[in-house]
């Protein structure tokens, strides 16, 4: 059985998938650069002074929509609706179907509810819009035509449970997939944790099993506090909420899983949105759906707040907003070459046809400006055994030089040898990619087609 992964999409270098030898190469992990406004803060008089984001934004029919919860003291927490034309400039639809101090002049969807997670399943024309949260340590549902005014179902959907969980934004092989924090985290492994569960129905799930729990590589004050995930590419990111109890903050962690059950995490374990601006310096938590691509950059939605939990119970008022941190397409890894050339030889692979775009930069410092090279990467093709063919390496390699996609210039690059040769002249027959790098950073491979 071919089991080769699909090489339309995009190859990463998160772990060895693609690695048959190298050397003088280094993997290099990135972090999300934190956009340094909030993009929501709370305004309203039903929002407190914090906005509670265990939530969801995600664009439908070109518009942007964000479901948020509110903090506020001695009242009832609130879910709230937003919506934007670009994501960056957010308004507060009027609703108008829940009363707060004697007016429906507002963007509430639903009262006593905390921590709400939403999906959007077009194929389900009855009741496209599903939410589950968490209340009396039971999961419960609710559904929606439109997303403004929502139906709860009679019955939880799982108990009992940990007060924090998320639903994936899409279906998994036809199943619902939850992620949340266990109720016994805690007393079984002294930590909190993350489990999964599943349903083809969005009514009953079954039991959770545990997923991730601390491991020799965390500190011993660290916990999971929840999660996030997503498919990309041809697996799936997560991004893991990690609760670091001295000092007292959560940031995120950005991790990866190619079937949903074994997950990998970067070494060394850093934050992929961490404590950045005054409004984030304690506590992250992001969105439940996946990045929203913009030209060639992904929009990572989150929440920040300046207080974790000893700041919930003994500190200041607490201050909770939303916010925004981009990365490039593709470029949370890199294989990349100092001034010595690095090589790079891939496993065997078939060739689908198709021309091969590469995610790369020649400039020393990948974000810099793409004329300021002085970098150099070139691609041979050999066959399964390593040997050169004929026309596609030695004096025939391709050369690659400049930065794509990089915020001046849309898109991978398409790779063309000399002669204009193209790799859809090797369609269907088993090869391997030769690299040498120098100054330069690779970050995803594909075909075209």
């Amino acid at each position: 059985m071919n089991t080769q992964p699909d090489l339309t999409k995009s190859q990463l270098f998160l772990d060895d998938t693609w690695v048959a030898d190298q050397q003088r190469l280094q993997r290099r992990w990135y972090p999300a650069e934190v956009y340094p406004e909030p993009l929501l803060r709370p305004d309203m008089p039903w929002e407190g002074t914090d906005l509670i984001f265990y939530g969801t934004v995600f664009r439908l029919d070109g518009v942007y929509r964000m479901y948020y919860s509110t903090f506020n003291p001695n009242q009832p927490s609130l879910v709230c609706v937003a919506e934007s034309e670009d994501g960056l400039r957010w308004q507060r639809p009027i609703v108008g179907t829940i009363e707060y101090c004697g007016s429906r002049d507002n963007n509430i969807v639903m009262s006593g509810i905390v921590h709400p997670s939403v999906m959007h399943e077009p194929d389900d024309t009855a009741a496209p819009f599903k939410l589950i949260w968490q209340k009396g340590g039971a999961i419960r549902g609710a559904t929606s035509r439109d997303g403004y005014r929502w139906t709860p179902l009679p019955e939880p959907l799982l108990s009992p449970v940990g007060d924090v969980q998320n639903i994936l934004f899409r279906k998994v092989d036809g199943q619902y997939v939850l992620l949340l924090k266990p109720h016994h985290g805690r007393q079984r492994y002294g930590a909190r944790s993350v489990g999964i569960t599943r349903s083809p129905d969005f009514h009953r799930f079954p039991p959770f099993d545990t997923l991730l729990k601390p491991d020799l590589v965390d500190g011993p004050e660290v916990e999971y506090y929840g999660m996030t995930a997503f498919p990309y590419a041809d697996l799936f990111l997560g991004l893991l909420w990690r609760y670091n109890g001295i000092p007292d903050f959560i940031d995120i962690v950005l991790g990866w899983s190619h079937d949903l059950r074994q997950w990998h995490w970067p070494v060394p374990r850093a934050a992929f949105i961490g404590p950045t601006y005054y409004w984030n310096q304690r506590w992250s938590s992001s969105s439940s759906a996946p990045p929203i691509p913009v030209g060639n950059q992904l929009r990572f939605y989150f929440g920040g707040r300046t207080g974790a939990h000893t700041h919930v119970k003994q500190g200041p008022i607490q201050y909770g907003v939303v916010g925004m941190a981009t990365i490039t397409e593709d470029r949370f890894v890199s294989l990349s070459a100092g001034v010595q050339d690095g090589e790079l030889i891939t496993k065997p692979l078939t060739w689908p046809g198709g021309d091969l775009l590469l995610n790369a930069s020649t400039t020393r410092h990948h974000d810099g400006y793409p004329l300021d090279g002085g970098g150099a990467l070139f691609v041979e093709v050999l066959d399964e055994s390593e040997q050169p063919i004929a026309g596609f390496a030695g004096p025939d390699r391709a050369e690659f030089i400049g930065n794509a996609p990089s915020r001046h210039l849309i898109g991978p690059a398409p790779l063309r040898w000399p002669g204009d040769r193209r790799l859809a002249e090797l369609t269907g027959q088993r090869i391997r990619l030769a690299f040498t790098l120098r100054d330069a950073h690779l970050f995803s491979f594909r075909a075209s087609t």
